[in-house]
């Protein structure tokens, strides 16, 4: 009688071993029922073949009505010149691309800021502006003079070197 209850139950388990080797699995997932999620910021369904695919449209931030929205508030002062209105614009629009972490990324950020803008600073005229805020970024402790003089050195060789072209 005990040899015969090990013998069933050995059995048993050889079926269950069977069964989870061809189709356990498949009849978990048929018997599961279907959730349906949703987008975390929209409450939007997802659609099952973009979530199995892996891909979220809240991932996709567009933010650019924020730069608009800036840039129609700059508009809306009066006791600044249109030129310090293009520079801070184009600085506002650079640093919205390519955001300072901390104060000590400021010199690298103008730095790259005048290699990458310097031909535009010098087609509208900026160079005066682009001073005075590497002037007030200065003042307040955030460049040292080095890299007030390096910028510019950027901006002017830059500047030549399109007036040698343009000649």
């Amino acid at each position: 009688v005990g040899r015969g209850l090990a013998a069933a139950a050995a059995a048993e388990a050889a079926d269950e071993l069977k069964l989870g080797a061809i189709g356990l699995t498949t009849l978990t997932a048929m018997s599961r029922p279907t959730r349906q999620y949703y987008h975390a910021r929209t409450a939007q369904p997802i659609m099952p073949q973009l979530l199995a695919a892996g891909y979220d449209s809240d991932d996709d931030v567009d933010e650019g009505w924020r730069l608009d929205r800036a840039d129609a508030m700059l508009d809306d002062f009066e006791d600044v010149t249109l030129q310090e209105k293009a520079f801070m614009k184009l600085w506002n629009r650079w640093v919205f691309e390519k955001p300072i972490q901390a104060d000590r990324d400021l010199p690298r950020a103008v730095d790259a800021f005048a290699r990458e803008k310097a031909p535009e600073l010098h087609r509208a005229n900026l160079r005066h502006n682009f001073l005075l805020h590497l002037f007030h970024l200065w003042d307040n402790s955030l460049l040292a003079a080095a890299h007030v003089t390096a910028a510019l050195e950027i901006v002017d060789a830059a500047a030549a070197a399109a007036d040698a072209e343009g000649k």
